[in-house]
């Protein structure tokens, strides 16, 4: 029997937890929050917080771990990094997983081996900033945090100076991110499942966006992109995958095209926090944890694998609002009744909601299937009453 430690087990988790379960291994998960629904169904519980690395390997030293995942959740990223390395278990090296989740780190490999990037900076403090390397709009972010959390578009150095610090303090390392706004033809993102070290099917679909609400924040991506130039997109990531040396499992990224040339922005080392690699799962018709736990331990040719797909579009839909107030639930539209596959709420009814201005302020998200071009025109005509 396999052992596995899983850290979070909160509900973005669950499916990973399950599927471990469903195969027969002994699970241990792992976090400081006991009513985790995913510390009822594991077979062991360690009550400790995912940052403290030190006692997590302390208390798993006599337990024969085989393996340690995150799958969806960040928390739990860095210290499923430590703990491979430390037990020699398959997973993220430190040096691969801070290069992709540090956006200047990222930014420099991407120079280093003269791969396509926006021009940036990244500064401490306003001090620092080379306002002479400026071409406005640009883009500020953190440069170690997810979420859109302090992500803010800037048109003038007035505005810069307004909006910096706001940003700085939502950085753990207090680093700011100063990059280029590129006003591409398209803006795509989407999950990749790697398997021996290659992309072998992908979930890539274009943003949408609500602009009288978030001009930087989408609402919703459809699935699939039409670019001709994916080939290129996706060449371009399995030579990040190649030089990085990263893990087989499922990566998200996101990329703007312009000019027919892809710029990677970001690649994170987990699933998409917005349910794609369910889709993904309804698309390719297989059971995308039960995979990756299987690719994991090099479980024989991993029957449950991506074979066929079908030619039907998605989409995730967040539910999101415009303003302050009370949410009073949300009742889909009729016409898209038989396009949504599944529902999830991440606010209860008569609770405060505040403007979409970050991913955490999301009410809800729908998962959707359209079987022809006339289901997703009625899709994307009637869009904005998904906006609460």
């Amino acid at each position: 029997m396999k052992t596995i430690l899983i850290l979070v087990a909160g509900e973005s988790n669950l499916p990973i937890i399950q599927a471990a379960k469903k195969l027969g291994y002994y699970t241990i998960t792992c976090d400081n929050n006991k009513l985790n629904a995913g510390h009822i169904i594991a077979d062991e519980n360690l009550f400790i917080d995912v940052y403290d690395y030190k006692s997590i390997i302390e208390a798993i030293k006599d337990k024969n771990i085989d393996g340690v995942m995150s799958f969806v959740s960040a928390h739990g990223l860095n210290t499923a990094s430590i703990i491979s390395e430390y037990y020699q278990l398959p997973g993220y090296t430190l040096s691969a997983l801070k290069t992709l989740t540090n956006k200047g780190l990222f930014r420099d490999f991407l120079a280093k081996n003269n791969l396509y990037f926006p021009t940036y900076q990244c500064v401490n403090n306003l001090n620092e900033i080379d306002l002479n390397l400026i071409n406005y709009p640009v883009i500020i972010k953190p440069t170690d945090k997810g979420g859109s959390l302090g992500v803010v578009k800037i048109n003038t150095e007035n505005e810069l100076f307004i909006n910096f610090q706001k940003t700085k303090e939502v950085s753990d390392s207090g680093k700011v991110i100063i990059e280029e706004f590129l006003e591409g033809e398209a803006l795509i993102n989407g999950d990749c499942l790697i398997y021996k070290g290659e992309i072998i099917c992908n979930m890539i679909g274009n943003y949408i966006y609500d602009n009288e609400i978030n001009k930087v924040l989408p609402i919703a991506t459809v699935f699939p992109t039409e670019q001709n130039n994916l080939p290129q997109v996706i060449k371009e990531i399995n030579l990040i995958i190649e030089r990085l040396k990263i893990p087989d499992g499922i990566i998200n990224f996101e990329a703007i095209i312009k000019k027919d040339i892809p710029y990677i922005i970001e690649i994170n080392p987990r699933p998409s926090g917005n349910y794609i690699w369910k889709l993904m799962g309804y698309k390719y018709n297989f059971d995308v944890p039960v995979f990756l736990l299987n690719s994991y331990f090099k479980m024989g040719n991993n029957k449950n694998s991506p074979n066929n797909f079908n030619h039907n579009s998605y989409a995730y839909q967040l539910l999101y609002s415009g303003e302050k107030k009370i949410f009073k639930g949300f009742k889909s539209p009729t016409v898209m009744k038989n396009n949504i596959l599944e529902i999830k709420y991440f606010m209860n009814e008569n609770e405060i909601i505040n403007p979409f201005e970050n991913l955490f302020e999301r009410i809800g998200i729908l998962l959707m299937e359209f079987k022809d071009d006339k289901n997703k025109k009625c899709y994307m005509e009637n869009i904005k009453k998904f906006r609460i």
